[in-house]
């Protein structure tokens, strides 16, 4: 199946930019297609291809779906934590290794309290979606 020339784009920036994991991946779901479920009770899942024009928007679903969602509900998560210190001080949820070393994420309290990247990423992701097609780069 021919992947969209725009999504290929896509693929190619995360790729570039250090996120070939997050590139694979994109292109793998694209050219798998959609899942739907089976009309039988039993029935495994069946996959659909993704026609071409619709590929790019399903892409910036799922780059969507991995990276804004995510930090989102762990943002509401940290507040909520906070809500039950009755405003004494924030929460701030941090992973670990089984060894209790802490991964990943940002090491200062004020680029973890600025969701404007978040934000700016997600406006991104919307508007390329209302690009024309062959005009992303």
């Amino acid at each position: 199946m021919a992947i969209n020339e725009n999504v290929m784009e896509i693929i190619q920036i995360l790729n570039q930019s250090g996120f070939g994991s997050l590139a694979g991946e994109l292109m793998t779901e694209i050219s798998l297609g959609r899942e739907i479920a089976s009309q039988e009770p039993d029935g495994d899942d069946d996959r659909v291809t993704i026609p071409e024009t619709e590929q790019l928007e399903e892409a910036i679903r799922i780059l969507r779906l991995r990276l804004i969602e995510p930090a989102r509900a762990l943002a509401s998560a940290e507040q909520i934590a906070s809500n039950f210190t009755d405003g004494e001080e924030s929460v701030r949820i941090q992973f670990v290794d089984p060894s209790g070393n802490p991964v990943g994420g940002k090491k200062s309290e004020e680029a973890h309290d600025d969701s404007s990247i978040l934000e700016q990423f997600d406006e991104i992701l919307m508007s390329i979606m209302k690009l024309q097609p062959g005009k992303l780069s």
